[in-house]
């Protein structure tokens, strides 16, 4: 089993993504760490400087903090459709219309569950997964195309990541050293929101599992940039 390199985030000393187009950052800094295991969480905040914290302001509604995690025993966020709980930016900051946008995510499924919403950053724009006992499938959609990764082992953890490029027609879906696709188109879009855990404030399809960390970028940072972030998190989470 893999295990956390460090309590302040993933990778180790001196490591860090690539921070070129990223617009926002959650992952287990400090802050995050002082809510105490087993607490719940009203405020994600953004590392990236962006002030693009999600919160909760529904006491009922707030995901947990868990210290030992099913993420290789890390800390993670820990989301529950019985409750419904998530975490939202309704209004974020740094975005503009853009010509590609790229998601990583490090998560894993704990439960069964269908078309659950791990993030979304637009209204038709949601990177989500399906868990049904020993299979699942995970879906990158965006308002032009949808590609989608099926007949997976179970739960993860997973380092996802989601790109597309409007320059380079194309949607790119890929679990790190499992199984990658893409389809060739895409348009522009425009991020207006960034949901964790639940595609909008209604809370439809609720993801349910740990989620460790996330990077948003507002371009396609395919290439050096890209691998550095994988890289980053790989280091960090043994994914």
């Amino acid at each position: 089993m893999g295990s956390i390199l460090t309590l302040t985030g993933a990778g180790n000393a001196g490591s860090s993504p690539s921070l070129v187009g990223l617009k926002a950052w959650y992952k287990p800094d400090a802050e995050l760490l002082a809510v105490g295991d087993g607490n719940p969480v009203d405020v994600w905040a953004d590392a990236s400087g962006n002030g693009n914290d999600v919160e909760q302001l529904t006491g009922s509604k707030r995901p947990t903090f868990i210290a030992s995690s099913t993420i290789n025993s890390g800390p993670a966020v820990r989301f529950n459709t019985t409750v419904d709980t998530y975490l939202e930016q309704g209004f974020p900051s740094g975005f503009g219309s853009e010509t590609g946008q790229t998601l990583l995510i490090v998560f894993r499924l704990t439960s069964d569950v269908s078309n659950a919403t791990l993030l979304t950053t637009a209204v038709g724009s949601e990177f989500y997964g399906t868990l049904n006992g020993a299979d699942s499938q995970f879906e990158y959609r965006n308002p032009i195309a949808a590609v989608t990764l099926s007949g997976l082992a179970p739960k993860g953890p997973f380092l996802g990541v989601a790109t597309f490029s409007d320059s380079g027609n194309s949607t790119h879906l890929e679990l790190v050293g499992t199984a990658s696709t893409t389809d060739a188109d895409f348009g522009t879009l425009t991020t207006t929101l960034i949901g964790i855990g639940a595609a909008n404030a209604s809370a439809t399809a609720t993801f349910v599992g740990d989620i460790a960390e996330i990077l948003i970028y507002d371009r396609d940072i395919t290439g050096p940039g890209l691998d550095q972030s994988k890289a980053y998190l790989q280091r960090g989470y043994g994914v």
